[in-house]
C-alpha cells in the first residue's frame, strides 16, 4: 500500500501498524471489554452498547467523547497479544524496518470482521487534516475458509480514491511554495570508491528512489572526485564506499551544505531523504 501511494505521487503519507491477533486473542480481548465495561455499559452511546453485544472490539472505532473517555484507560489488543502473534507483529516490524517503509505502531488499530488474523495497518497523511486515513487492511487469513475453501492465508488492502486526489493537490501546493521561496528536498549522490561499490551504490540507488532523488557515479571515484561530482549533481548529501565501510556495513554520509560527516547504515541513508516529508498525524520521534 505504502509503495503503490508513492507511485501516485504522494510523498508524506507512512503505515499506522497494529495487529488484532489470533482467534483467540481477539476473543479473549472482547471478553476482556465486556468485563471491563461491565458496570459502565449505561454510559456507553447505544451504537456502542449495540457494537459491545455484537463485537466488542469494534468498540475503539468509537467517535463519541464520552465512550472514548471512557475506553481510554484500557488495553488495547496489541498489548494483549499471545506469543506467535507477537512474534508474528515484531517479524513485520523488521521486514519494514528493512525495506525502509516509515511507519508508527498504533496499539489501537482494529478491524470488525472476524477473518482478520494478526496483522492490520492503515495508511495516512498529513496533508489533509483530521481525516488522514487514505486506507487500510490486513491479513485476510480466515476469509477463504469461512467462504467454503481451504484454510489458506492472505492479505488484502483498500484505498480512498477521494482522499488521495485530496492529498495530492494538497502536496502539490505545499512543493510550489517550497520552491517558491527557494527551498528543496533533500536529495543523495551515492559514490562508489572501488569496483565492489559501483554495484552496490546502483542497487542502493534503486531501492531508495521511491523516497526522493538518488543519484550515483556509474564508476569509481576517490573521495575528492565523488564530492566534486555530488556537488555538481545539485544533491544536499553524498554517501560514499569502500572497502572499510564495507566491512561495517555502512555509507560515510556527508552533509554538503554543512560538512558534517558520519558513517552511517542504509536506514538512516533512507530517513536522509523522509527528512523534507511532512509528518504524520499523531506521529511521536
Amino acid at each position: 500500500m505504502w509503495a503503490t501511494l508513492a507511485a501516485c505521487g504522494l510523498s508524506g503519507h507512512g503505515i499506522k501498524l497494529g495487529s488484532v491477533g489470533d482467534p483467540a486473542d481477539r476473543a479473549a480481548y472482547n471478553e476482556y471489554l465486556r468485563d471491563a465495561l461491565a458496570d459502565r455499559v449505561g454510559d456507553l452511546t447505544e451504537t456502542s452498547q449495540e457494537r459491545l453485544r455484537l463485537n466488542p472490539m469494534r468498540l475503539l472505532d468509537a467517535k463519541d467523547r464520552g465512550d472514548i473517555a471512557l475506553l481510554a484507560d484500557l488495553d488495547r489488543p496489541l498489548t494483549r497479544l499471545g506469543q506467535p502473534a507477537r512474534e508474528h507483529f515484531e517479524q513485520v516490524r523488521a521486514y519494514l524496518d528493512a525495506w525502509g517503509v516509515p511507519y508508527e505502531v498504533d496499539p489501537g488499530i482494529v478491524r470488525g470482521l472476524d477473518y482478520y488474523r494478526r496483522t492490520a495497518f492503515e495508511a495516512h497523511t498529513g496533508a489533509i487534516g483530521a481525516q488522514s486515513a487514505l486506507g487500510g487492511g490486513g491479513r485476510y487469513d480466515g476469509l477463504l475458509a469461512q467462504l467454503g475453501g481451504l484454510d489458506q492465508p492472505g492479505v488484502g488492502w483498500a484505498l480512498g480514491i477521494e482522499r488521495i486526489l485530496d492529498a495530492l493537490a494538497e502536496e502539490a501546493k505545499t512543493t510550489d511554495a517550497s520552491e517558491a521561496a527557494g527551498r528543496s528536498e533533500p536529495s543523495l549522490f551515492l559514490v562508489p570508491l572501488d569496483d565492489e561499490a559501483v554495484g552496490e551504490a546502483a542497487a542502493l540507488a534503486q531501492r531508495l528512489r521511491i523516497l526522493g532523488k538518488v543519484e550515483h557515479a556509474y564508476q569509481r571515484r576517490n573521495a575528492g572526485k565523488g564530492l566534486k561530482d555530488a556537488d555538481r549533481s545539485g544533491a544536499s548529501h553524498a554517501a560514499l564506499r569502500g572497502g572499510s565501510e564495507r566491512g561495517s556495513s555502512t555509507w560515510q554520509l556527508k552533509d554538503l551544505t554543512t560538512g558534517e560527516q558520519s558513517a552511517v547504515s542504509e536506514h538512516q541513508l533512507a530517513e536522509v531523504l523522509r527528512a523534507g516529508r511532512a509528518p504524520l498525524i499523531g506521529s511521536t520521534p
